[in-house]
């Protein structure tokens, strides 16, 4: 079995760092959680580089997937404390019922949530990543009920690394 390494240019090195400043300002604590994910996307490619893409002479490409976003109320105030739900369809949501849920996460004091991990807790390591491949419906919550329309995303979340889905409340 032939052993791989992963080698990070400088500018990927840069984009690292840009990036994990992004996200610590965004939530403390979530730019620690980027770079274990990216150590983890590290030694994946690693263990089996042939199943990504190859962009160029040898040059792969493995996208970490997540959803993440905001939720304002009209004038613009964040708005904390709400659950915000992903199945993967949305006949399957529910604000009570667990049954179908992929995975869940709660507005923080910037209204901001991010959800990459499957199940209800987002800061456990013991949950899987967040499958790619998938067109996610995502619902906002409060108290077990529903409080916006469900948004579906437009692609599939394996097209892109990230994608952003705000919510904005009468």
């Amino acid at each position: 079995m032939t052993a791989y390494r992963v080698v990070a240019e400088p500018p990927a090195d840069l984009d690292v760092a840009a990036t994990f400043d992004w996200y610590e300002a965004e939530k403390a604590g979530l730019g620690r959680e980027f770079l274990d994910e990216l150590r983890a996307t590290y030694g994946r490619v690693a263990d089996g580089p042939l199943g990504y893409e190859d962009l160029r002479s040898g040059i792969r490409r493995a996208l970490l997937s997540a959803v993440g976003g905001f939720v304002l109320n009209e004038v613009g105030t964040p708005q904390s404390g709400l659950t915000v739900r992903v199945f993967n369809q949305a006949s399957q949501a529910s604000c009570t019922l667990n049954t179908n849920l992929v995975a869940q996460d709660v507005t923080d004091a910037n209204g901001f949530y991010f959800v990459y991990r499957t199940g209800t807790n987002q800061s456990t390591w013991a949950s899987p990543n967040l499958p790619s491949g998938v067109r996610y419906a995502v619902q906002l919550c409060n108290a077990g009920v529903q409080v916006a329309p469900i948004q579906t995303l437009d692609s599939r979340l394996g097209e892109k690394e990230f994608e952003e889905i705000d919510f904005y409340l009468p």
